[in-house]
């Protein structure tokens, strides 16, 4: 979420703290990738599991999940077709929310076996 906006100098923070909003933020953006991950994942994850279901209401949610595409021989969202607000929306609160997380690989050492730790971005 931009930090500013034309409301009289007031930020968007601010504005929102205004009217009673719990406002998190990162200091740092996340990769759109890792947004769009962590959409999916909750959508459904590898082993079938499904966390994050959408109202059949939200057609305008709907429309847009479904249809946006990427750029032609990329993986960087198409920006044009109006189609990615939403889905930046639901993707900031989704990756805040429930990241997606590294795992590192697991480490050998003179001792044998050690867990593997997570690790990422809380």
């Amino acid at each position: 979420m931009a930090r500013k906006t034309s409301a009289g100098g007031r930020t968007d923070h601010t504005i929102l703290l205004q009217y009673g909003f719990d406002v998190k933020v990162r200091r740092k953006h996340p990769a759109v990738k890792d947004r769009i991950n962590a959409v999916n994942r909750m959508l459904q994850d590898a082993a079938g599991n499904r966390r994050l279901f959408i109202d059949p209401k939200c057609k305008n949610l709907i429309d847009c999940l479904t249809k946006q595409q990427y750029k032609e021989k990329s993986q960087i969202p198409d920006k044009d077709s109006g189609y990615d607000h939403m889905n930046d929306a639901l993707g900031y609160g989704v990756e805040y929310l429930f990241p997606v997380t590294k795992q590192a690989p697991e480490h050998k050492g003179p001792f044998g076996s050690i867990e593997p730790k997570l690790y990422g971005h809380f």
